[in-house]
């Protein structure tokens, strides 16, 4: 490879080196490693590797280089490295990396392909620490991230994955991914967004309506007190209401309306009410006809002016047929 060409991939290479900045979820023995192996690489000198290291320090990590380290061993890599290990290198159990890698979830407002990206560098993170190619190492991570995501996903999305049935992790977020596209166009669709003005239209017609159903529950209570002549259902009938008047009539049926000549009487005291003494008889008390409207209770309409009383046995108002008639 020409000099020239050379120089440039060793600047792109080192530039392409993330900066260590000493949190807790960073890993120093990965930055070390990944240090380590572009020296080999680009046969770095050790000068070389110092400065660098020194410049891709940040936050914590470049506070400790310069507060607590002297200049002596800050010139000395093999020095530098060991207590930059020393610091911030921590073995973590498999338990607490297994238990911080279950409890991540779909939280609200985050989308698939951000929680599937999550998933996916947390597995290789904990589980896959230098990308090993390992088939069996791979094998595990890529099954872990596909029962952690089918796991970490919104019920409704999760419960379509499901049916669909994806066979790998890529499939999985393909078909989540497609699920939530339909599940927030629906909800997008249906969903109905009111201004305080609107609410306030609401409120009004909804009371307007709540005001004209207890005026007509009013007018119904009036009319059925007026009915019943302001009795209750509750209340006991006082017997001294149905004495006759002066008039002849009761006093509580006044306003009660007769159904055979509409006047302001029970039906039994109707002058048209038929009687089983009078019946074919011609005495001083004449027949009382249903003559309003040629109406007759059990016969329907029909004309009594045109032909006498009764003509014999098989006419209806023989008085045969009239001898069990009990009103």
């Amino acid at each position: 490879m020409p000099p020239k060409k050379q120089k440039e991939l060793t600047i792109s290479m080192a530039a392409s080196l993330h900066c260590f900045s000493g949190e807790v979820e960073e890993n120093f023995d990965f930055f070390l490693d990944l240090l380590e192996s572009l020296a080999a690489l680009e046969e770095w000198s050790v000068e070389k590797k110092l400065l660098t290291l020194k410049l891709h320090l940040k936050g914590k990590a470049l506070k400790f280089l310069s507060d607590d380290i002297s200049n002596e061993q800050q010139n000395n890599f093999e020095e530098l490295v060991g207590l930059l290990k020393k610091k911030f290198s921590r073995s973590v159990s498999f338990e607490i990396l297994q238990n911080k890698f279950n409890k991540i979830v779909q939280q609200p407002g985050q989308s698939v392909k951000d929680l599937a990206e999550e998933i996916s560098n947390a597995a290789n993170r904990y589980f896959n620490k230098g990308n090993s190619k390992n088939p069996e190492i791979c094998t595990l991570t890529e099954k872990m991230k596909f029962s952690k995501f089918l796991e970490s996903l919104r019920p409704d999305i999760r419960t379509q994955v499901k049916i669909l049935g994806p066979s790998s992790f890529e499939e999985a977020v393909k078909q989540a991914c497609n699920a939530e596209i339909a599940f927030n166009d629906t909800a997008a669709a249906s969903s109905n967004v009111f201004t305080p003005a609107e609410v306030n239209i609401l409120l009004a017609k909804h009371f307007e309506s709540n005001k004209k159903i207890e005026e007509l529950n009013k007018k119904i209570e009036n009319l059925t007190q007026i009915s019943v002549g302001n009795h209750s259902a509750s209340e006991t009938w006082d017997k001294s209401a149905f004495n006759r008047n002066d008039h002849g009539s009761s006093a509580l049926n006044v306003k009660i309306e007769c159904h055979i000549c509409g006047k302001v009487h029970i039906t039994t005291e109707c002058w048209y009410f038929p009687r089983e003494s009078n019946a074919g008889s011609h005495s001083s008390h004449p027949q009382r006809f249903y003559n309003r409207g040629n109406f007759y209770p059990r016969r329907g309409f029909r004309n009594t002016r045109s032909r006498p009383f009764h003509q014999g046995r098989n006419n209806r108002n023989h008085p045969y047929h009239r001898r069990n008639l009990n009103f």
